[in-house]
């Protein structure tokens, strides 16, 4: 009973040692691995609170700026207009910071094209009376969509002048005007309707002046234009109150005014082409636009004496502007008889005609050939000088 006993107790001291040892084995194992899953846990949770909250915010705040330097890239654009220059302007795409260790997304895509619009008017200059301006084009919206990732998409829009910024929030428009004019200004562009392929990198755009003149005083008879939508018409329609202008709107894109007796308003139009138009105008004779729309003599050409006489010349086009490096002939007639002809010729002999100066102006000399008696007055009339083989 005794040896029996003592197997027993060496059967328990065993059993007992391998019990503890196996338990401090796995207590020794266990630990670490839930420590590493317990801090892998944390780590996780605080990733995954900063990606999904502060790394928006950051991105949010980069897109907010991006906004703001297409804004001021705009409103710099128009200024060159203004001023009558070329205009080469490029916009840049986001550009999101890399953060280590959490994930940014591409940035947003960009889309800029040409939407056609309508545009009519008629006018007279007040100082200038027989001459009557109108012209009744299709020209284009410039329209530039960027769709932003963490701010509500944007679209800039160009509007015959006016520069909008158009934001869609679910079912709302918001319309926020960027650049308010003291004069009353038409910016007419004819830029090609394709759109330009969506990007993420820059958008290029170049417009060059095709026609660009003073504010002047005019007497506005008819005005009609369409605008990029419903909000941007409205917005039209209060910017040409505000020079009292009191037009209406037609269906959910057109502007009408009609005064047949005139509205005396200090205005002006210009005309700008994108490159790919300048191409296919300057491949063109006679040059499509502008055009001329009528001569105003700032000198007599009424002529009685003979000999040499200085006419000074101002042509101007559609849009009421100077028209440069316009070709200018001259026919002639005697007033006691039409049929005698060529009582005038340009000076010096062989001159065939006169082109205007940057400012649209043409100085020329006649050499009246006929006197008074036989022919009364030269008349002279001024007219376009067109030979193709002159060009």
């Amino acid at each position: 009973m005794k040896a029996k006993n003592k197997k027993d107790r060496n059967c328990n001291y065993y059993n007992k040692m391998m019990f503890l040892k196996g338990g401090e084995k796995r207590n020794s194992g266990v630990s670490p691995i839930l420590g590493m899953i317990f801090v892998i846990l944390i780590t996780m949770t605080i990733w995954s609170a900063i990606q999904s909250t502060q790394v928006p915010k950051w991105l949010k705040t980069v897109e907010i700026e991006h906004s703001k330097k297409v804004e001021a890239t705009l409103k710099k654009m128009i200024e060159y207009m203004d001023a009558g220059m070329d205009v080469s302007i490029a916009i840049k795409g986001v550009k999101y910071p890399t953060i280590p260790f959490f994930m940014v997304p591409p940035p947003p895509y960009m889309v800029a094209h040409f939407e056609p619009c309508e545009f009519k008017a008629q006018f007279n200059l007040t100082n200038v009376s027989g001459v009557s301006f109108s012209f009744g084009e299709n020209y284009s919206i410039l329209v530039i969509d960027i769709y932003y990732n963490f701010i509500d998409p944007e679209t800039f829009v160009l509007d015959n002048g006016a520069l909008y910024k158009v934001i869609k929030t679910g079912g709302s428009v918001k319309v926020i005007n960027l650049a308010k004019s003291k004069s009353l200004e038409f910016i007419l562009i004819n830029g090609t309707s394709s759109s330009i392929i969506p990007t993420q990198e820059v958008i290029t755009l170049r417009l060059e002046p095709a026609s660009v003149g003073d504010f002047r005083n005019l007497s506005l008879k008819h005005l009609e234009f369409t605008s990029y939508n419903k909000n941007t018409t409205e917005k039209w329609k209060n910017i040409l109150k505000d020079f009292g202008i009191n037009a209406t709107v037609v269906g959910n894109k057109k502007i009408l005014f009609d005064n047949p007796e005139g509205k005396n308003v200090t205005a002006r139009f210009i005309f700008y082409i994108t490159s790919t138009v300048r191409s296919v105008y300057e491949s063109s004779f006679p040059p499509e636009e502008p055009r001329y729309n009528g001569f105003i003599v700032t000198q007599p050409v009424r002529v009685t004496e003979t000999g040499l006489e200085e006419i000074k010349v101002l042509v101007l086009d559609q849009y009421g502007n100077p028209l440069p490096n316009f070709a200018l002939g001259i026919t002639s007639e005697c007033s006691k008889n039409r049929d005698l002809k060529n009582c005038a010729q340009l000076y010096p002999p062989g001159t065939k005609f006169v082109l205007t100066d940057k400012n649209g102006i043409a100085h020329f000399m006649v050499d009246i050939t006929m006197s008074s008696d036989v022919c009364g007055y030269c008349i002279i009339n001024l007219n376009y000088y067109y030979k193709k083989d002159k060009f």
